[in-house]
């Protein structure tokens, strides 16, 4: 698929896969719209956002909540690159951290 924008391609996704009830993560360094939208648009259909400081890594394994958490998504200072990760897609020193 293109898109016009990366804001349309991150709420598409958002928006596709995400049901009622599910988790998000983000870093506090996305795009401010991308925030926006999470924290507004999608907690209107149940979907909650957690944000948490870019680089510290113990809050983003506490703000992980099993079974409900689907994306952690962190993008580039200078939107050089945008990450959007399957929950399942964790670093391995998540989820030996977690065991």
């Amino acid at each position: 698929m293109l898109f016009a924008s990366g804001m349309s391609a991150m709420t598409s996704l958002l928006l596709t896969v995400l049901p009622t009830g599910s988790h998000i993560v983000m870093t506090g360094d996305c795009y401010r719209r991308t925030r926006q939208f999470c924290n507004t648009f999608l907690a209107r259909l149940g979907i909650e956002t957690t944000v948490v400081d870019c680089g510290d890594y113990d809050a983003l394994d506490a703000a992980v909540i099993p079974r409900r958490t689907r994306f952690i998504i962190s993008e580039g200072r200078r939107r050089i690159r945008t990450c959007a990760w399957p929950i399942w897609k964790r670093s391995r020193r998540s989820a030996s951290a977690a065991a």
